[in-house]
């Protein structure tokens, strides 16, 4: 009898504890629930982020109508760019450019600053160029009209599209809009005037890091879009940028 009771005085006690844990630990300090941020708390964000890199890869690749790095001759179709950028005013870069005989071929460039060199089409050798010439990459990050400075003031209508890979890194899809004078800024005049342009951005959900910018220009051919697409990778990989002459 005896032994009856002590078991069940275990018991009880083992019961009591348990609950009484359970209750003290529900009584304790509950952890707060991360919120959810908002469109624009994520373009902040990612203009910050992409402030803090001092080195990155990227792509730039265009479909639809056809953009003249030349407009006022139009010998030199742009079709697409890689290269490599470090901050502030570094750049190197391969053009894949068209002419209107049909030919394709590509031309190297390196930026300095103010100081450019580029491959010459017929011989390979480089040579330095005006500042003016062609389209200058590097100017995508200038710290007054870049990316990073559309990303904190340049959209408006922003929302979240929703999250999605790209490249294996899990990602925040935006989608917004920003005027036409402001990414002919961006763009030195390759994407031009019309209106609005609808702007995506893919904003590393871990780093707020952008990893993909997608223009779409206006008045376009439903049919047959222009699409610009700028797509980051290597991001903060020192790489050397040096005069190729």
């Amino acid at each position: 009898m005896a032994k009856g009771r002590s078991c069940g005085l275990v018991f009880v006690g083992l019961f009591l504890a348990l609950g009484l844990g359970g209750l003290l630990s529900g009584c304790g300090p509950r952890p707060t629930p991360t919120p959810a941020l908002s469109p624009q708390e994520i373009a902040q964000r990612a203009a910050q982020a992409m402030l803090e890199v001092q080195f990155l890869h990227f792509r730039i690749e265009r479909s639809g109508a056809i953009a003249y790095l030349d407009p006022a001759y139009k010998t030199m179709v742009f079709r697409r760019a890689e290269g490599d950028f470090q901050r502030p005013d570094r750049m190197r870069v391969l053009v894949r450019i068209a002419t209107p005989e049909g030919f394709t071929l590509d031309v190297g460039a390196i930026a300095l600053g103010d100081e450019q060199y580029a491959t010459n089409p017929l011989s390979g050798d480089w040579e330095q160029i005006p500042p003016e010439w062609g389209f200058n990459p590097a100017h995508l990050f200038d710290p007054e009209v870049g990316i990073e400075r559309l990303m904190e003031e340049g959209l408006r209508d922003l929302t979240l599209a929703g999250v999605e890979k790209v490249e294996g890194v899990s990602a925040y899809h935006l989608a917004g809009r920003a005027t036409g004078e402001r990414v002919v800024l961006l763009t030195q005049g390759l994407i031009g005037l019309g209106g609005d342009v609808e702007v995506e951005v893919w904003v590393g959900s871990q780093d707020f890091l952008i990893r993909r910018v997608r223009i779409v220009e206006p008045a376009t051919d439903p049919q047959d879009p222009t699409v610009w697409e700028i797509t980051f990778s290597r991001l903060g990989e020192p790489v050397e940028i040096e005069p190729p002459i």
